[in-house]
């Protein structure tokens, strides 16, 4: 299935690490485990979670080494309503998926 944002802008890779990375808070995920998980080569993961770190939507555990969303980004907040707001909408159509 389609993910919400998906919906409107299309599938690209910064889309679909935003739509996962929204759905784990708290956890953390290294750059190989993201690459897996939104099926995207570790060569291009890399530049996309050091431009997520630049805008603040993740930080790094400094522990770990491993990235997790900021929660105190004001992207966060912003992409959570919308994500909210398409499903919303797809609710509203009647509409699983948008093929």
């Amino acid at each position: 299935m389609v993910a919400p944002f998906e919906k409107i802008f299309g599938d690209t890779d910064e889309l679909r690490v935003n739509e996962f990375l929204l759905s784990t808070d708290g956890l953390e995920f290294n750059e190989m485990e993201i690459s897996s998980i939104v099926r995207v080569s570790r060569e291009s993961i890399i530049p996309i979670l050091q431009k997520l770190m630049v805008w603040g939507v993740l930080s790094r555990s400094r522990d770990t080494n491993k990235y997790l969303i900021n929660q105190e980004s004001k992207f966060i907040g912003i992409f959570r309503n919308l994500n909210n707001c398409i499903i919303d909408r797809m609710i509203e159509l009647g509409v699983a998926r948008w093929d």
